[in-house]
């Protein structure tokens, strides 16, 4: 038990021989377990179960090598004959166990927020919301393994807040890969105490960037139309439909808002620019989409804010393996790692890339290169979108928000 696991992690592996009705516990019984791989294969001789209906156990604990790779299928077999009796049958029994990939997620430079619902348009307090929706129970679930110097797996470089409380997730790392409290989620928050029992309401970004009016809003009829702008400052409303992005956002010089009502596949690198001469030309990219945001497993990396609200009828969900739900059985269909410059708002994220697991960060220590290279979904979170000089999804009746003061709060990490 379990009958899957990941390398680098440690599993029991229980033995029952029982007896039943009818059966003599003075008879001693001789048990052969054969074991492949790190399965261990050892006898018992002579045992004797003491009692009509009581039962033999053996546990041994087995540690599964870093270097096992996924796919591979471990079998123990049990046999269990009588000592003294040459004409009982024996008796014998087989279990596997599977090692499988255990992904990790990381995230730098910002915080985790789980739970809440995005407002509905037109409610930008939720007030239409039923208390049970916004107040639901939502989930991190993840997985870290070590404690202090040898923590690894996942982690958010500064606090969780998750409305269910987190489930595995490390929090308030520091070094870039240990952490700086002796507890596992000193900075991981439920809703109470510190916050509101009320689950978060957040805000439309939809909603605002449709109301929004003015010199830098475009109406245009294509994803292409975008590409090549004149304007350095502009918000872009496409027509409703379903829209899917190849190469047209590489080395993105701009400062550009891109709103669209349909579902947005990414089916290529989305990157900024590389260097800019001062903070009037730091380039920064907004998907606002009210719908589903799909991001292609042949996809490594994205820049930017991507922000996916539902309608009516479900979505808000961004995954970030297209596919990847209907392929489980195909570790290798999204077996890449996605680096995200930048951060998610969506109502519901699937982290679905297979690359790596948990076990090829066991030696990590407090390398940061280390962690974030074993990483199945990586975050980047850097300060672009605070300082781009940007006027959009401003309108006089629905703002994005300005930005008055930045400050540096505990903990302050030091690479």
């Amino acid at each position: 038990s379990p009958n899957r696991s990941f390398p680098g992690s440690t599993v029991a592996v229980g033995y029952n021989v029982c007896t039943g009705a009818g059966d003599s516990p003075a008879n001693a019984i001789d048990m052969t377990i054969n074991g492949q791989g790190s399965l261990p294969s050892h006898s018992v001789n002579g045992v004797t179960v003491p009692g009509f209906g009581l039962c033999w156990s053996q546990t041994d604990t087995v540690n599964i090598p870093v270097g096992t790779p996924p796919g591979t299928r471990w079998c123990s077999t049990l046999t269990a004959s009588r000592t003294s009796d040459s004409d009982d049958t024996d008796v014998s029994a087989q279990a596997c166990l599977d090692i499988i990939d255990n992904p990790y997620l990381r995230v730098y430079g910002n915080d985790i927020v789980s739970g809440g619902v995005i407002a509905p348009v037109g409610d930008e307090s939720c007030s239409t919301v039923p208390a049970s929706v916004r107040n639901a129970t939502s989930n991190l679930q993840s997985v870290v393994r070590g404690f202090g110097a040898t923590v690894y797996g996942a982690a958010v470089q500064y606090s969780a807040r998750v409305s269910g409380g987190p489930s595995g997730n490390e929090s308030a790392i520091t070094s870039f890969g240990t952490r700086n409290d002796a507890g596992s989620t000193a900075l991981a928050y439920a809703n109470g105490g510190q916050f509101s029992a009320t689950g978060e309401c957040i805000p439309n970004l939809y909603d605002r960037a449709v109301k929004t009016a003015g010199p830098g809003v475009s109406l245009v009829g294509n994803i292409g139309a975008i590409v090549g702008a004149a304007n350095r400052d502009q918000q872009f409303v496409l027509p409703s439909g379903n829209v899917t992005i190849t190469n047209q956002f590489q080395n993105w010089p701009d400062n550009t808002v891109v709103v669209i009502n349909g579902d947005l596949t990414i089916n290529g690198n989305i990157t900024y620019a590389g260097s800019y001469a001062n903070t009037a030309s730091i380039p920064s990219l907004i998907f606002i989409v009210r719908g589903n945001i799909n991001i292609s497993p042949s996809v490594d990396i994205i820049d930017g804010l991507y922000v996916a609200t539902p309608t009516v009828l479900g979505g808000g969900v961004i995954s970030t393996c297209t596919g990847g739900r209907s392929n489980t059985g195909n570790r290798n269909f999204c077996n890449r790692q996605l680096r995200i410059n930048g951060s998610f708002v969506a109502q519901k994220v699937d982290f679905l890339r297979t690359y790596r697991t948990i076990g090829a960060a066991a030696s990590c220590g407090n390398t940061a290169a280390c962690h974030q290279s074993n990483a199945a979904e990586l975050f980047l979170f850097s300060p672009e979108l605070y300082m781009a000089e940007t006027s959009l999804i401003t309108s006089s009746t629905s703002a994005l928000g300005d930005i008055e003061q930045l400050r540096d709060l505990p903990p302050v990490v030091v690479p």
